[in-house]
């Protein structure tokens, strides 16, 4: 795709190129006629001073058509550079946006990773209670004066009685 852009922009600079030269020899050609024109309207006679000012024109007017070109020339570039700044940018926003829903999805898995680990917290810290709560009843049971009447009994707790007996 790029050799082929270039390959028509190499044409399309020549074909302005030969176009122009084509224009010119055609415009002198022109003037030409014109100047014959004259000589012939005014019998053969024209002044000195008149042919200064034609070749004075002509000068004028060749030096017109090279700035002419010149800015064509540059119009043409700033064009070709403004296309090619417009699929950078349209590449770049299409990777900013990339970008962005990449960032979001991080930040979902971020949030997801940390309520997971608070969950697991919460989960281990309850975990936690519940043995200090049992080696506790344990070394009750094992100063007490009834620990062989209560060793093969079975201890019901209540969940509000844990919770003081936690804290």
């Amino acid at each position: 795709d790029g050799k082929l852009s270039s390959l028509l922009q190499e044409y399309d600079a020549l074909l302005v190129r030969q176009l122009e030269a084509q224009r010119l020899h055609f415009e002198d050609e022109i003037a030409r006629e014109r100047v014959r024109a004259l000589q012939r309207a005014c019998g053969g006679e024209v002044s000195e001073r008149e042919m200064a000012e034609a070749a004075a024109l002509k000068l004028e007017i060749s030096a017109l058509e090279e700035e002419y070109r010149e800015v064509l020339s540059r119009a043409m570039a700033a064009q070709e550079e403004s296309r090619t700044l417009r699929r950078d940018n349209q590449a770049l926003m299409q990777e900013q946006k990339e970008w962005r829903e990449r960032v979001a999805q991080l930040r979902d898995m971020g949030r997801s990773v940390r309520q997971r680990c608070e969950e697991q917290v919460a989960e281990l810290e309850q975990q936690v209670r519940d043995l200090d709560f049992a080696v506790r009843t344990r070394r009750r049971l094992d100063s007490s004066p009834m620990k062989h009447e209560l060793q093969g009994g079975v201890v019901m707790v209540q969940q509000g009685e844990a919770a003081g007996a936690g804290g």
